[in-house]
């Protein structure tokens, strides 16, 4: 459910984070930047993609994805490779369930799914590590306040109904 609303909604709100509008060089287009932390690594930024809801986290670049890969807590787990239609083309995706800590923001993700498709990263004024998807914030609210450039996670308890069988 969308709701719009003039003006701005998050600018006073302590509980919401920032975010940069990420440019293409140019200042053509953009896309909300957030900032991530991956295991072993400082705090960079990743475009969050409100249209990915398969995955969690997609990196950019192969030395994040194996790196990552690396430190998971399930590593018998092999990776599911998975062959995708895009435009004229077919990419090759590896998809792993990540078992290691993730933090976006302040919301801290471990139980998601971390892929790779080693397409070259976007080219953005600023420096992108990769795509937060919202496999994670699927039961909630998430506020995007284009405005103030902040945003915020609302979890809401997801009731589900159950069908008798035919």
């Amino acid at each position: 459910m969308f709701k719009f609303e003039h003006g701005s909604s998050l600018l006073n709100d302590s509980a919401s984070e920032n975010f940069i509008y990420a440019t293409k060089p140019g200042g053509e287009g953009g896309h909300i930047a957030v900032e991530v932390k991956l295991p072993s690594r400082s705090v960079e930024y990743a475009i969050l993609d409100t249209g990915a809801a398969m995955f969690t986290f997609t990196p950019f670049g192969q030395v994040i994805w194996i790196d990552t890969k690396a430190k998971t807590r399930k590593k018998e787990q092999a990776a599911l490779s998975l062959k995708l239609p895009v435009v004229s083309n077919t990419i090759t995706c590896e998809l792993k369930n990540m078992s290691t800590e993730m933090v976006v923001g302040k919301y801290n993700l471990s139980d998601g799914l971390f892929g790779y498709c080693g397409t070259p990263a976007p080219k953005f004024v600023l420096d992108t590590v990769g795509i937060v998807g919202m496999k994670e914030f699927l039961e909630g609210s998430l506020v995007l306040d284009y405005v103030a450039h902040k945003w915020k996670f609302i979890h809401q308890e997801v009731q589900r109904t159950e069908y008798p069988a035919r």
